[in-house]
């Protein structure tokens, strides 16, 4: 039990980690302006609550309407996954988003 609460039966911590390729950040709209990290960390701060695969398509429609014109130059892959951790321990209950699916996709016009 958590001193000062009564009743809970566990307290569930989650945890975020996000992996990807440069060419997220990087992405380049037709202004030649860039995506960049902190765009990328504010979308996922801004959108935790989410499933790992409406977080994955909220960065893509993100990215895809900042590059909007633009040509692709470099390969985009976006890893996400969800670890809830239990006070005492981790728990089994992990959303793992399979690698290479949407965001492995050109970026851009055709």
């Amino acid at each position: 039990m958590i001193l000062g609460i009564k009743n809970t039966k566990r307290l569930v911590l989650r945890q975020v980690i996000v992996v990807g390729t440069d060419g997220i950040w990087e992405a380049l709209n037709s202004k030649g302006d860039m995506f960049g990290k902190q765009r990328l960390q504010n979308i996922i701060k801004e959108n935790h609550h989410l499933s790992a695969q409406g977080l994955l398509d909220f960065v893509y429609s993100e990215l895809n309407a900042f590059t909007f014109g633009a040509k692709s130059e470099d390969d985009i892959t976006l890893v996400i996954i969800f670890r809830q951790i239990a006070m005492g321990g981790v728990i089994e209950s992990y959303d793992l988003f399979e690698p290479l699916l949407s965001l492995s996709q050109p970026i851009g016009a055709i």
